[in-house]
């Protein structure tokens, strides 16, 4: 494991970490579940240990775990990819109204109940992990260095008048050595 400076963020959650997987080994094997069950519906990310738990006791919900991942990871990578501020909240927005969507299909879904409410549990886990993943991100450097939208406008505003500024001095000059 990397060790950080006493004192940074990434010392603290490295202890945040350390401590968590230290109380999940206390934590009684029947309240295991329901722990790591609140975990995944908070949409928060599970340790290696709670995930090799997961795979073993309980391969259903391991397997949905992984897909939360990898569609976060994806979601990721959209975020960094973003040219703007604003395109970054549309992402989100365009997420959680999808979950909203799945969420109100379900609900009309007419099958048992159980059903519906694992399939609700998933698509709630789902969209946390996203909300949560957003946040991160908006208080992050990468995401402060992005411009508007605006800005953007704005600043080929600014390069195109200095670009014509630029040709008609050009031109003065050309006329000027004519003459």
């Amino acid at each position: 494991m990397m060790t950080f400076r006493p004192g940074t963020l990434h010392h603290q959650v490295q202890n945040v970490k350390l401590k968590n997987e230290l109380s999940f080994k206390k934590i009684p094997s029947d309240n295991r579940m329901s722990t790591l069950k609140s975990l995944v519906s908070a949409g928060k990310r599970l340790t290696h240990e709670e995930k090799e738990y997961l795979r073993k006791n309980h391969p259903e919900l391991y397997s949905k775990v992984m897909m939360i991942e990898d569609e976060l990871r994806s979601f990721k990578q959209s975020m960094h990819k973003a040219r703007t501020k604003d395109e970054v909240k549309r992402l989100h927005l365009a997420k959680v109204g999808q979950f909203a969507d799945e969420a109100m299909r379900i609900s009309k879904y007419p099958g048992p109940s159980e059903a519906k409410s694992d399939r609700l549990f998933f698509t709630g886990a789902r969209s946390a992990a996203i909300s949560d993943a957003y946040i991160e991100f908006k208080y992050s450097a990468k995401y402060s260095r992005l411009p508007t939208e605006q800005e953007l406008i704005e600043k080929e505003r600014v390069k195109k008048a200095l670009e014509e500024k630029s040709k008609e001095r050009i031109r003065k000059l050309k006329r000027m050595r004519r003459v």
